[in-house]
């Protein structure tokens, strides 16, 4: 059992470093990447004490980067980082600043959507809200505890609110859509920067972007597969995430024959935050990973 996608709380995980060793223990894992988005503040703690005392497993240094290709948000993952080049990458990216900006515009406009559309939400709500919690929790918390809203909104998403900002904010067809490519680095950017800090660059959950939302499961992976083969023509990818808890068993084994096929890399993660259905470590592995 390995795991290659763990957040703790320093981004948007609800676990401590420690916790996270002390359960990647527990679970008996072999190897581990913490994955924190935007940030490498965890291997900062883990130079503070002795991580063997914890877990005696191999910790790969790892990073989950947000990025647009094109119009389509991503998120690609980076293993074996040097993470004092890395922090000085992340020093001139600033990831904070992007992020403020983006909250202000989403909140924005999802109070003009909202009034315009006659959508039910109670209490004073400001961009602050998302800027802790993220859109999807503003929709859970104000927007989904009034059943009349219903009829706004997918079934998929209705019953599964996470799926907000991956359908509805990334579907150019839908009154949610928000263009947050206009405020990420480039794909091109942050693969470089990757690259330059010593690692390498996978492609993070490829089933998550609601890339093909709508079509057969034939037509989805299709969807997927020629949206990787252009994004590894951009930045020549070094591997994919084949598995994660969003990809279906048949979508998996697509993206293994695809890597296969293209000689990617391989890896696989829980994408753990420790609450909800992503609050377990662990995840089986049939291939190997090498590094």
């Amino acid at each position: 059992m390995i795991d290659l996608h763990i957040h703790t709380n320093n981004s948007d995980g609800h676990t401590s470093v420690q916790e996270v060793l002390k359960l990647a223990q527990k679970q008996k894992l072999s190897l581990i990447s913490i994955t924190d988005h935007n940030t490498v503040e965890a291997y900062n703690i883990l130079k503070k004490f002795e991580t063997s005392k914890l877990f005696t497993g191999r910790i790969l240094t790892g990073i989950e980067m947000h990025c647009a290709f094109g119009e389509t948000c991503i998120e690609l993952l980076g293993y074996g980082i040097d993470c004092n080049k890395m922090q000085k990458f992340l020093n001139e990216l600033n990831y904070d600043k992007i992020f403020d900006e983006i909250y202000k515009a989403q909140f924005a406009q999802l109070l003009t959507t909202f009034k315009n559309l006659g959508i039910t939400y109670k209490g004073k709500v400001g961009y602050e809200f998302l800027k802790k919690n993220s859109a999807v929790y503003f929709i859970k918390e104000h927007i989904f505890c009034h059943p009349e809203n219903k009829k706004f909104f997918p079934d998929e998403v209705w019953n599964n609110y996470k799926l907000f900002s991956r359908i509805c904010m990334a579907d150019k067809t839908s009154d949610f859509y928000f263009p947050a490519h206009l405020y990420y680095p480039s794909v091109s950017k942050v693969a470089n920067v990757i690259r330059k800090s010593g690692g390498k660059v996978f492609l993070a959950h490829p089933f998550n972007y609601g890339i093909g939302y709508g079509k057969n499961d034939d037509d989805k992976i299709n969807l997927v597969q020629n949206f990787i083969s252009n994004l590894n023509e951009a930045i020549n990818l070094d591997g994919i995430e084949c598995f994660h808890p969003s990809a279906t068993q048949s979508q998996t084994d697509a993206l293994l024959k695809f890597a296969k096929q293209n000689k990617f890399l391989i890896s696989g993660g829980s994408d753990y935050h420790g609450v909800g259905i992503q609050n377990k470590l662990g995840i089986e592995m049939k291939e190997t990973i090498l590094f």
